[in-house]
């Protein structure tokens, strides 16, 4: 894969998708998969630009577009914007209609809490779907984290949560404070994945009553693509595709450890532990 900035994944059961966060190239691509080794992406939705460009303009206090989290749901693609704090909703051959998640109504209310940092890069992050009730989970990354239930039907938030983010984080590391994330999610069979990106690991929540069943760890596999300090994790988005695990990173501008000279994108598939 080339560096485009690649933010989020989401399958529909044939293939992956991925988005940019880069602006010049808000697109959905469609990854192909070849010999088990390598991957191409060609595009596969593309966001207009008039579009685009009268979408920034009406939130313009809040920066550029940047898609950072996609899901498919029966048939539509949800694109989460990071710093816009808002979804996008792309359905086939037609122009994105805008869902302007009720955040500040919904945090006035009594002991709903507001977990935004006011960082513009420590927003929306991750988005899944449950299309049985016609919801989505919606994930501000960090500074603090937390989950959100939104009915698409009702308009409205359900609730919000988060999970035990474990000891390893927050933390000083050298310069750097390192703060527990949601970098991406997914939702499969009645479960909802979780991808840590700052603690390398998937956790498995149960999607009804959201309480973390398991968790796992891929670590020594995401330390071994790119020569970095390893302070925070590259991990952007998880699917669940085909019976296994799908993790693609963003190398931010880190160089490949098996391909020295490289700094193109990769993506990780691993078996789902029984």
């Amino acid at each position: 894969m080339e560096q485009l900035g690649l933010s989020g994944l989401t399958s529909d059961g044939k293939s992956l998708y991925t988005v940019s966060d880069v602006k010049e190239i808000s697109n959905v691509f469609r990854i192909s998969i070849k010999d088990g080794t390598r991957a191409s992406l060609k595009v596969h939705r593309v966001l207009p630009e008039a579009w685009v460009n009268q979408y920034e303009t009406g939130h313009m206090k809040r920066g550029r577009i940047d898609l950072e989290g996609i899901v498919v749901c029966d048939g539509v693609f949800y694109l989460a914007d990071e710093r816009k704090r808002t979804v996008l909703a792309l359905a086939e051959d037609q122009n994105p209609t805008l869902i302007d998640l009720p955040f500040d109504s919904f945090h006035a209310q009594e002991n709903r809490m507001n977990p935004f940092s006011g960082v513009s890069n420590a927003g929306l992050e991750a988005i899944a779907c449950d299309p049985s009730r016609n919801l989505l989970f919606v994930f501000n990354e960090r500074m603090f984290r937390m989950g959100y239930s939104y009915s698409l039907q009702a308009g409205e938030f359900l609730n919000q949560f988060d999970v035990p983010s474990g000891y390893r984080a927050p933390r000083l590391d050298r310069d750097y404070w390192v703060f527990p994330d949601f970098a991406g999610a997914d939702y499969f069979e009645d479960k909802l994945y979780l991808l840590v990106r700052n603690d390398y690991a998937i956790l498995e929540l149960d999607g009804k009553n959201l309480t973390v069943l398991r968790r796992f760890s891929f670590e020594n596999r995401s330390k071994k693509l790119y020569s970095s300090p390893g302070i925070f994790g590259m991990a952007e988005g998880i699917a669940i595709h085909k019976g296994r695990f799908f993790v693609i990173f963003d190398n931010n501008d880190f160089e490949r450890v098996d391909a020295p000279g490289k700094y193109n994108a990769a993506l990780l598939e691993f078996e789902i532990p029984k």
